[in-house]
Parts: structure tokens; C-alpha cells; sequence
């Protein structure tokens, strides 16, 4: 069964306030999201280290980072906790933390 969620929208309207769709979840006793998309997805969520606990990213052929899609701009830090290759395919699992390891 499919139930619409109403959820505000960005200042300038073209995004989903992801704040506030994860707020929805909440209410409904959602505690874990899968999210699917690109870089820009991704560092959607990144952007506001509350979002973020936990990642798993999977990325096939490109990879994140300086020798691939570019996604951190110092917002957050990720501690790589394994990475997985399969073929064309990596998988990297990492906790997420807010700011660089070396702010104080």
C-alpha cells in the first residue's frame, strides 16, 4: 500500500526539503532510508551532517573523491570502514561525521 507524504520544498521550490521528508518518515515510525541517485543525491544528504549516520555507497565504473565525482567540499568526513571491489563495482561502507578530522 502506497500512502502520499506531503513535505515542504527548498527556498527557490525545484527540491524536496530533505529535512523535512525524513521528519514525515519519522513520524511514521520510519527510522532508515535507502536513498538511490548520483553525486548530487548523495551530496544532498552529505551536505547537512544531521541526515547522515551511515553510508554504503556503490558506484560503477566512477568512483568518489578526488580521482572521481567530486562530493565534499569539507562538510563532512567519511570514515572508510571497507572497500569492496566486484569487477566494474566498488562498495565502500563508512560512517559519516560532521566537519573535517582535523577541526577542533
Amino acid at each position: 500500500k502506497f500512502r502520499l507524504i506531503r513535505c515542504q520544498t527548498t527556498r527557490n521550490g525545484h527540491y524536496l526539503d530533505l529535512m523535512d521528508v525524513l521528519y514525515q518518515l519519522r513520524c511514521r515510525n520510519i527510522q532508515s532510508v535507502m536513498v538511490e541517485g548520483g553525486a548530487r543525491v548523495l551530496e544532498s544528504f552529505l551536505k547537512n551532517p544531521y541526515l547522515v549516520q551511515a553510508v554504503c555507497i556503490t558506484t560503477a565504473p566512477v568512483h568518489l573523491g578526488p580521482e572521481g565525482v567530486r562530493v565534499n567540499d569539507g562538510i563532512y568526513e567519511m570514515d572508510i570502514q571497507s572497500i569492496l571491489q566486484f569487477v566494474n563495482d566498488t562498495v565502500t561502507l563508512a560512517t559519516v561525521q560532521k566537519g573535517n578530522k582535523g577541526d577542533t
